[in-house]
């Protein structure tokens, strides 16, 4: 299902192959989450506990950062990170090009904030898309203003808590290249 098709200054992907040393090759154990800035390139690896690391493509530790909440989800794009902290219902974003010299803001979304996705809209400028799965929606939170831009009921999707145990659940995502670069799908 479409929601909304974004646009880019550069219509080319510009994230490269990453070189990992042998140890690196993946992510911490209490990962959750990583996302990849078309801005600066940076790496950003979440931690359950709050701590987002972030580093070069080439394997360069640039920074961390702790808040103190849970993260579940990031993404990047236009030089900002937005990341999900479900359990109080927030989204935070960060100033990349800063590397992570302070937090922009942090905005409730919904009730129940998970999957996220970074992209820029026409008239919007860069946003984080913000996938809730009490009440099936996707939000549009404009960056670096923090405002709402609109939200997106989504119907026929049953919310995460009627879904049968072990189940999964819904997924936002979004496309970065090729013919359906730009699209988000739930």
């Amino acid at each position: 299902r479409v929601l909304f098709r974004s646009i880019g200054p550069g219509e080319s992907s510009k994230h490269t192959p990453m070189k990992l040393e042998p140890e690196e090759q993946s992510a911490p154990a209490s990962s959750s989450a990583i996302a990849i800035d078309d801005v600066t390139g940076l790496v950003l690896v979440t931690q359950s506990n709050g701590v987002i690391l972030a580093q070069s493509q080439a394997g360069q530790f640039k920074g961390a950062v702790d808040d103190g909440k849970p993260v579940e989800n990031i993404d990047a794009g236009a030089g900002y990170a937005c990341v999900s902290q479900p359990t109080d219902g927030l989204i935070s974003v960060w100033n990349l090009k800063r590397l992570f010299a302070r937090k922009l803001d942090s905005r409730s979304v919904g009730k129940n904030p998970g999957n996220v996705w970074m992209t820029t809209l026409p008239r919007e400028g860069p946003v984080c898309a913000v996938y809730d799965r009490t009440v099936p929606s996707v939000w549009i939170v404009k960056i670096p203003s923090m405002e709402i831009s609109k939200e997106i009921l989504l119907s026929g999707l049953s919310p995460m808590e009627k879904l049968p145990p072990l189940q999964g659940g819904w997924r936002l995502t979004g496309f970065s290249t090729g013919s359906a670069k730009g699209i988000a799908a739930v």
